[in-house]
């Protein structure tokens, strides 16, 4: 019998830690079916079985994790391979914790590569960048631009033409 709290909920499990800061899964299938739990919340139970396998899985979710974090980074693919990599050499069939160790060594490799031309791009290339695209502003194409300035909206607002009714001539 263990006294846990609820650390996560996934779709299929929900992860307890208890005092010692043990990870306990739980199984959707193996739960009352009409209890529901929120994080934070005290548990009790009865542990089936004690698989050492279980920072497979622990580790497997935060390189997954992690592969979510930097899918949104654009130009980051090699970080994003390196940890996919990793993440498959962490599956259900291969469990290599070498392999995935050299991969994300990688990933980090990687990572600390991409912060290294990301932040001199930051101070070499943000500064005559943004002049660049001032200067360019007022004379790139109306519905190109998320609003005119307040000049080209005055010119376009003051229309000279004189207007005719034409319906006469055809």
């Amino acid at each position: 019998i263990y006294t846990a709290e609820v650390h996560h909920i996934r779709h299929n499990v929900v992860i307890l830690l208890d005092d010692d800061g043990n990870e306990i899964i739980m199984p959707k299938d193996r739960q009352i079916p009409s209890d529901f739990y929120r994080k934070g919340d005290s548990v009790r139970g009865i542990i089936e079985s004690v698989e050492l396998d279980a920072d497979f899985i622990s580790a497997e979710e935060a390189v997954k994790q992690a592969e979510r974090n930097v899918r949104a980074v654009e130009g980051a693919d090699d970080v994003k391979k390196a940890l996919g990599k990793a993440k498959k050499a962490l599956g259900k069939r291969k469990k290599d914790r070498e392999k995935a160790l050299a991969h994300y060594e990688d990933a980090l490799e990687a990572y600390a590569a991409q912060l290294d031309w990301r932040a001199q791009a930051e101070t070499e290339l943000r500064g005559p960048l943004s002049e660049y695209v001032e200067a360019l502003k007022g004379t790139l194409g109306a519905r190109l631009q998320p609003a005119l300035t307040r000049d080209q909206a005055l010119f376009l607002a003051s229309c000279t033409a004189v207007h005719r009714d034409l319906s006469l001539n055809f």
